[in-house]
């Protein structure tokens, strides 16, 4: 199973509707349980078959933009969003040279909109010792439409600090790259 949880909570804003918007005023997930994989071939169970690589019918076909007044289809313009939290989540990314296991994720995510800056700030479990994060993008819409945005994390542990300032891109082939300075005062490297 990739993902599971105990509860997940959305509230939406349906006279957002009307207007070619859809507002998400809190999307919650509760006690998340993420399973990510990635075979010896470099696959993660994440990727579906049959789309790497395929130009579905959308892509190899422009379609016309839907004009709402014409009764033809429903536009949605923007996508704004209020209050995102990860509750008491856990993940555990396995490869064929071993697992990481971040227990106890707990996370703030502060989004108006693909177009303006996020955050992200909170805490996970790392090895058994607690670990702080903070994270800001300048152009989050960089995940789903490629291309570039500046990026700041911080994370402070038991372990030591660390920080990373520069830019974030993605490829039309989804390969992300990162440019930047790094900063980091390591307590421990044994328990690395």
């Amino acid at each position: 199973v990739f993902a599971q949880m105990d509860e997940m909570a959305v509230g939406l804003d349906i006279s957002s509707l009307l207007s070619g918007a859809i507002s998400v005023d809190r999307f919650t997930l509760t006690r998340p349980e993420i399973n990510m994989e990635v075979d010896s071939n470099g696959r993660g169970n994440w990727e579906f078959d049959g789309l790497e690589g395929e130009a579905s019918a959308s892509e190899s076909a422009p379609a016309a933009p839907s004009d709402p007044a014409s009764g033809d289809g429903f536009a949605i313009e923007t996508i704004t969003f209020g209050d995102i939290r990860l509750v008491d989540g856990n993940v555990r990314y396995t490869t064929p040279q071993g697992t990481e296991e971040f227990s106890d994720i707990n996370l703030t995510l502060g989004i108006t909109s693909l177009d303006d800056p996020v955050t992200a700030d909170g805490s996970l479990g790392y090895k058994g010792e607690p670990v702080e994060v903070s994270l800001a993008l300048d152009q989050p819409r960089f995940i789903t439409d490629g291309g570039e945005s500046k990026i700041d994390l911080d994370i402070d542990s038991t372990y030591g600090e660390g920080s990373f300032k520069g830019t974030i891109a993605q490829d039309s082939a989804q390969n992300i790259s990162l440019a930047g300075m790094t900063d980091m005062d390591i307590a421990s490297v044994g328990k690395l």
